[in-house]
């Protein structure tokens, strides 16, 4: 199916009830003086977004923020609440990674995040790409990096939105005040009784369509028994149903999961234990599958030298109800060493290294190297690296059956996919603008897809790895501004991404423009304690092929 995307959304102050202290003033990653400007090892001022600026864009859900977020493509079947994917720049096949302060969120039956099913009034910051400290992914990564403590008081946070066809929202989050031991509490629910948009020329004449509804919680122990150690301990949960979607007015699906862990730190080394589970259920099929593991995090150096090792194992138990059923174990584990160095005071060299495996598949293996020049007012970078992605449980074990007259079944013997990226930077810095440009050049092999095969007198679709190798150049431009006015502040962000090249298999979602746009107006009041902004943000999508 192919659709072009065009949306317009005007973003009204929602009701925001700030009982102890509201959200601060929306900055990038610095402040607003730029000789305070501060760089992560792993990127510029557009790889990060802090929890104030999310929060001011009053997104229903996490996905509907990445909508309109520049960089990556999101596909969403039915309303706001269904399941819907994102990947950056539409690689793939909207399987981008994931994780929550560094665990792993995808779902392990699709390779799917559950995007719309996250308590986002609970995180502090979005992190974008940061592959120095995970397995390098082709279809990108976000890191969710949970809210901090308030240092002298407990914060209160509510949000109450409503949109068009009758979408709703209910958001709130309680941070107790930075000490020994603290305690975060958040919960998230989305109500959508239909899309309605219109899809004249593509599936027919159809009426509004699609109900959705998703509601998650969490709620986060932690503590610091001294300066060089603390821990936390947490707690995820979702459910969310859907019905009706762009191909099936009558289609419905059930998930439900769960994310819980206990981390601790002290003298530079982490622990994390872990468990995961996902189950998701249609009208003629069901697939569980729950997941516990271990991961250790360490390091050696500072600022100006360091070396990072992260280690994880993780067992998966699962099982497919559909067609003839499948069930079973997979044991498997990642690690990863990064490491970044200063040659004098503006030049830094980085690397990482990665693999993945199981007791099922090929080792997948992933190494970046470069260098960036950080000068006051620039940073210039450049990169060159390797990605891979092992096969998720349905592209292997996925049991034949009939799906829309279509027999589909998986393949136990597909081989991960690999990529090779090169990439540079130029990002311009000013008192009131930040300017970057962005190109790179990626190309994929053995992309994963079902695909027909011939089995006795039957045309079934099949997991299947790609025999070509398709290649895509990307060039974009991103800014952005902000300056006061009197009491007034006003912050204004844009982009335009062009692409060109073999539009087939693991680019054939990449569009050849998208233009991002985002204006909001305001200002704090009553001592800083509140603030109202007036905003509006803009997308623009070329044609292209959907993931299905």
């Amino acid at each position: 199916m192919k659709r072009g995307t065009a949306r317009m959304a005007g973003l009204a102050t929602a009701l925001i009830l700030a009982g102890a202290a509201a959200p601060a003033p929306a900055q990038r990653a610095f402040p607003d003086t730029l000789g305070a400007w501060t760089l992560t090892h792993d990127g510029g001022a557009f790889d990060a977004v802090p929890r104030a600026e999310y929060l001011r864009a009053h997104a229903f859900s996490l996905d509907h923020y990445l909508e309109f977020a520049p960089g990556g493509v999101v596909v969403r079947r039915g309303p706001i609440g269904s399941v819907a994917a994102w990947s950056r720049w539409g690689i793939g096949r909207g399987r981008g990674a994931l994780s929550i302060n560094g665990v792993s969120f995808n779902n392990p039956e699709s390779g799917v995040a559950p995007w719309v099913d996250v308590a986002t009034s609970g995180l502090g910051r979005l992190d974008f790409d940061t592959g120095a400290r995970a397995p390098s992914w082709i279809e990108g990564s976000v890191d969710l990096v949970g809210a901090p403590p308030s240092p002298s008081r407990p914060s209160t946070y509510i949000e109450l939105s409503k949109g068009a066809n009758d979408v709703r929202q209910r958001r709130v989050h309680f941070g107790s005040e930075q000490g020994r031991v603290g305690i975060e509490l958040s919960y998230d629910e989305v109500l959508d009784d239909g899309y309605a948009f219109d899809a004249t020329g593509v599936i027919g004449d159809v009426p509004d369509f699609g109900k959705a509804r998703s509601r998650n919680s969490a709620i986060v122990l932690r503590g610091s028994p001294d300066e060089r150690a603390d821990f936390t301990f947490g707690v995820r949960r979702f459910e969310s149903t859907t019905s009706g979607d762009i191909g099936d007015r009558i289609a419905e699906g059930r998930r439900d999961g769960h994310l819980a862990w206990l981390d601790a730190a002290a003298g530079g080394a982490r622990v994390t234990v872990y468990g995961r589970g996902f189950k998701s259920a249609g009208p003629d099929s069901q697939a569980v599958n729950e997941t516990s593991g271990i991961a250790l995090d360490t390091g050696v150096g500072g600022s100006e030298r360091e070396i990072h090792v992260r280690v994880a194992v993780e067992e998966t138990s699962f099982s497919q109800d559909v067609g003839a059923g499948s069930a079973g174990r997979l044991l498997g584990g990642n690690g990863v060493v990064s490491t970044h160095s200063r040659l004098g005071s503006l030049v830094e060299v980085f690397a990482s290294g990665s693999a993945a495996g199981d007791d099922e598949s090929d080792l997948v293996w992933g190494a970046t190297a470069g260098v960036r020049r950080v000068a006051p007012r620039y940073l210039v970078s450049a990169q060159a690296g390797r990605s891979g992605r092992l096969p998720t449980l349905a592209e292997r074990y996925l049991p034949a059956h009939d799906r829309d007259g279509r027999v589909v079944s998986g393949d136990a013997g597909v081989d991960p996919e690999h990529a090779f990226e090169v990439r540079g930077d130029w990002e311009q810095r000013t008192a009131a603008l930040v300017n970057r440009v962005r190109v790179s050049w990626v190309t994929a092999g053995r992309h994963i897809a079902f695909r027909p095969r011939a089995v006795g007198n039957e045309t079934w679709r099949v997991a299947a790895n790609s025999g070509v190798s398709p290649s895509m150049l990307f060039a974009e431009e991103r800014f952005h501004t902000e300056f006061r006015t009197g009491p007034l502040r006003t912050l204004a962000d844009g982009s335009v991404l062009l692409s060109s090249g073999d539009r087939v298999d693991a680019f054939a979602s990449v569009p050849e423009l998208q233009a991002n746009a985002s204006l909001l107006v305001g200002g704090e009041m009553f001592g800083g304690t509140s603030a109202l902004y007036v905003g509006a943000e803009y997308l623009h999508m070329d044609e292209r092929a959907d993931y299905d």
